[in-house]
């Protein structure tokens, strides 16, 4: 009898190590597809910004406005 009981424990938990298995599968292949959702996108968002419209010209007034490339902190004796 306790051979029995021995067995059914090893039958349960060798079937829940399988189901556990298909579900790893299954999330490995549900990564491998966003993977790959994630790669479409990322070429589209880039299409769509090489694609964009042209950036404004810089004048004057806006040169002014934003300022020099860098600020210098030192202090004229």
């Amino acid at each position: 009898m306790e051979f029995l009981e021995e067995y059914k424990r090893l039958y349960i938990f060798l079937y829940q190590t399988k189901l556990l298995n298909e579900q790893i599968d299954q999330l490995k292949e549900q990564g491998k597809k966003l993977t790959r959702e994630n790669a479409e996108l990322r070429k589209k968002s880039e299409m769509l910004y090489l694609t964009a419209a042209p950036p404004l010209p810089v004048t004057v007034e806006t040169a002014l406005f934003i300022g020099p490339p860098f600020q210098t902190h030192r202090q004229t004796p």
